[in-house]
């Protein structure tokens, strides 16, 4: 039986990348993003220091969806979270641990 929603959160998300592809054998097929019921959203499944990565993140709607961008991605932005990485329409945001300072 396929998969037909998956969520992680990680610390490592490269190693958990190799090991859901490589030991797994899983394949990203899609990624679908739609809001958030509620005000804290995202950020309360993303433990400080955790990453959020999001797919399909593009900030004019001419370039595809808006729903990652204004649903998942603004929300976290101005909750504190911190881009680290921005790979195509690939954003990876790194909570914050609280009381160390953003840099």
């Amino acid at each position: 039986m396929p998969f037909n929603h998956v969520a992680l959160a990680t610390r490592d998300l490269d190693a958990t990348h190799r090991f859901y592809t490589e030991v797994m054998g899983f394949r990203l097929a899609k990624v679908v993003a739609a809001p958030t019921p509620g005000d804290a959203g995202w950020a309360r499944h993303v433990q400080p220091g955790g990453v959020l990565a999001i797919h399909d993140v593009f900030t004019d709607p001419a370039d595809g969806g808006q729903a990652p961008y204004e649903h998942i991605y603004t929300p976290a932005i101005r909750d504190g979270f911190v881009e680290e990485r921005h790979v195509g329409s690939l954003r990876v945001l790194r909570r914050p641990v609280l009381g160390r300072p953003r840099g």
